[in-house]
This record gives C-alpha cells, structure tokens and sequence, in this order.
C-alpha cells in the first residue's frame, strides 16, 4: 500500500443514466434530534414504491457515502432503505442486507455507513459489520466484527482480502474474507495524540481518499491522503 499526503481531491464525478430516482416527500422528527425523511420510489419516471415495497413513502438515509443509486450493469440498484436494500432491474424483486448486532446487551441492527459495487460483487459497509453480495448467485457473505470496531470505509485490494479504514484509528487493517481473520496493519503517518479522525472523501479505480483531522496546540486542521493498493 502506497499512502501519501496531498493538497487536494480531484473531481471524480461520473455521469451515468438514472433509471432510478428517490423523490422528497417530507421529513419528520418524531423523536428529539432524529430526523427521519421519507421519499418515494420512482423507476424509469413511474412510481413503484408501492408495488415494490408495500407502502407509499420510504425512510431512507442518505449522505455522500451512501450512493442513492448505484447500478450494476444496469441490473441492480442499491437503496438505503431498511440498512441496505438491493433491488433488481429485471423483476424489481429486493435482496435486504440488514446485519444484526448485540450491543450493550441488546439485538440492534447495525449502522449504515455506504456502499458501492465492484467487479462482480456489492459492498455494504455498516459500523462493524460488512456485507459482501456475488451479483451472480444473488448470495451475501455477512462479516461481523468485534465491538472495538468503527468503520469508516472498505477497500477491495482483491477478491480475498478488504482493507479496513476505521474512524478514530490510525491503523489501517487488512482482512481475508475466506479465512476471516486480520493478516495486516499498517499505520498512517500521524501523531496519535494529535490525530481526531479519519473520514472518506472519495474513490476510483486502485485509488482511495481520506481525511484526517487533527486537534494541535488547541487548533483544528486536516490533511488529504491518497492510499493506493
């Protein structure tokens, strides 16, 4: 793995044919703090939520790593709907990826940080959990991690092993899916003391970007790595 610090992130925006849009509809806050916002389901300009789903609005959470669309071949496309759902473009029939968890002596379902598709596959990425689904066979492989984890973003270096970037951690892990188990750790070059957080930017192709924030003599400042693998 190759890490450098560099100045700036480059626009790696790719336009592609939207058969799939997610419409507004409204935003509720029925608990203090949580807004929820639903949205319905529109293929090829024709609402199907209903049809698709059995109800007329959808709670989705969306930001920039969540990827309201992402097309496979034009097959497939992912929706954060209910922690991660698949739906096919052929028979519009829904594939869900939500990971149960224990956490603090109870069953929750695991949080929703993004996903992305690559090669044959499909990457769900969730706080300490990752969901990895063949395109072929439709099969999902559900990789639970320990409580220590908080995952920031996922890596394919190759069809074994992912490369694990956490949150509030310098360290960057490798992991083989087959054997499931950690077989490196490399660290970022930053001080521990003055490092806050890792957060992901961007991706393409063998390239990631990250940004690091750090907290020095009482100031916020951040830098931009490049990690190529």
């Amino acid at each position: 793995m190759k890490i450098e610090k560099i100045d700036t992130i480059p626009n790696l925006n790719v336009s592609t044919k939207e058969r799939v849009k997610l419409k507004f509809l409204k935003a509720e806050e029925p608990n203090r703090g949580e807004e929820i916002i639903y949205y319905s389901l529109y293929v090829d300009n024709i609402d199907y939520t209903e049809k698709i789903f059995g109800q007329n609005k959808i709670a989705c959470s969306i930001s920039n790593s969540t990827h309201i669309e992402s097309e496979h071949n034009n097959k497939f496309v992912f929706i954060p709907y209910d922690n991660g759902t698949l739906i096919s473009m052929d028979d519009l029939k829904t594939i869900k990826l939500k990971v149960f968890i224990k956490e603090k002596g109870r069953i929750t379902y695991d949080s929703f940080r993004g996903n992305y598709f690559y090669s044959d596959k499909h990457v769900l990425i969730n706080k300490r959990s990752i969901v990895i689904t063949n395109m072929k066979s439709l099969e999902s492989h559900k990789i639970r991690l320990d409580s220590s984890f908080d995952i920031e973003w996922v890596i394919f270096i190759n069809s074994q092993v992912i490369r694990i970037v956490q949150r509030n951690n310098i360290e960057i892990i490798d992991y083989n899916i087959e054997q499931e188990k950690v077989i490196a750790k490399t660290s970022l070059p930053f001080s521990k003391g003055e490092f806050k957080r890792l957060f992901y930017r961007n991706q393409k192709d063998n390239i990631t970007y990250l940004e690091a924030s750090f907290i020095k003599n009482n100031e916020f400042s951040s830098e931009i790595i490049k990690l190529t693998h």
